[in-house]
């Protein structure tokens, strides 16, 4: 059944595209590489879903083609309202930074802007150790934005808050395949592999920045005074 559903949206999406007159070399390409690698039903889907997420750049890009840079040059919340996003996330502390899971779906341009609002950017990965803890984080999500780009440079991933690329974590079947032009951004999955993806394709978010030192602090609950306690401090 969910197959069959993906299925549908593929030619109803596929149709759109030719109707707009849109290019279908990128598809061609994953089409190429889907019928290489597929050796399970799980295979089979992440396949089919790429080849959603080309069709959908494709359209969002015709939308965009009559401009002189598709990307956003706005990075402030004036079209959107961040603090919405921020008020329903759930924040963490580990290690020295702080991280906000944002399970609002939005775009990875969008979610940047939320981020750099609450004083941070999409999250960067330095290590192995912390890819599973942001994993264990969003463990109710199936795919997360972080910040991981090619957005200025095809083919020169780089992290928003301009970290050094210390770590990486493409799955198997992304380190054979070409992002592209409609696949610049980086998500990660639940199980902790990151996959070239659409910058319009909304997904849910985590941001990171440095945690203050009142943050980072334990926090502690009083025990409630006993009568004994009261009647002494009221002496």
């Amino acid at each position: 059944m969910l197959r069959q559903s993906v299925l549908y949206c593929l030619v109803v999406l596929h149709a759109i595209g030719v109707q707009t007159g849109s290019a279908n070399t990128t598809h061609n390409e994953t089409s190429h590489i889907c019928n290489a690698f597929i050796n399970s039903p799980r295979a089979e889907i992440s396949c089919l879903r790429d080849k959603i997420s080309t069709l959908i750049a494709e359209i969002a890009y015709l939308k965009q083609r009559d401009q002189n840079d598709i990307l956003p040059a706005e990075t402030s919340c004036s079209d959107i309202d961040c603090q919405s996003y921020i008020n329903s996330a759930s924040q963490h502390v580990w290690k020295g930074s702080k991280y906000m899971y944002v399970r609002e779906w939005t775009t990875w341009y969008d979610a940047e802007k939320i981020c750099v609002h609450w004083g941070g950017h999409l999250a960067s990965v330095k290590n192995e150790e912390e890819n599973g803890m942001i994993e264990m984080l969003t463990f109710d999500s199936l795919w997360v934005s972080i910040g991981f780009n090619d957005v200025k440079t095809e083919g020169v991933f780089a992290w928003t808050d301009g970290s050094n690329n210390t770590f990486t974590n493409w799955r198997s079947y992304e380190s054979q395949a070409r992002n592209g032009r409609d696949k610049n951004c980086a998500a990660q999955d639940k199980d902790g592999q990151w996959w070239h993806e659409n910058c319009y394709m909304k997904n849910r978010f985590v941001c990171k920045r440095p945690a203050t030192r009142e943050e980072m602090q334990p926090r502690t609950t009083s025990r409630p005074r006993t009568p004994e306690q009261r009647n002494i401090n009221a002496q």
